[in-house]
């Protein structure tokens, strides 16, 4: 999960979404702020990894610890990861 932090955002924003073309990278990534929601493919199944990403010296470190102003964010990424599965599995999102 590389990328560059795109720190604070607004509550109206929505995740910017990155679908992989390789076979070795993830299925797709959502991001929102701090918070990335990253999709494997796994065969015929999917797993989502939900990561905070925060800059250290001149790296850019993950941990799946959130903080509460996380919380809006991680749902909003997560609810975005659910979608592309489900139209991945072609059925309808859950509600």
């Amino acid at each position: 999960m590389r990328g560059n932090l795109l720190g604070k955002s607004s509550r109206t924003r929505k995740p910017s979404a990155r679908i992989a073309q390789k076979a070795n990278e993830p299925a797709a990534q959502f991001r929102l702020g701090s918070v990335v929601a990253t999709v494997w493919r796994d065969g015929q199944s999917y797993s989502t990894v939900l990561a905070k990403t925060f800059p250290e010296r001149d790296d850019h470190m993950h941990t799946d610890r959130l903080d509460s102003d996380d919380l809006l964010n991680a749902a909003k990424c997560l609810e975005q990861a659910e979608r592309f599965v489900a139209a991945q599995l072609g059925r309808p999102p859950r509600r």
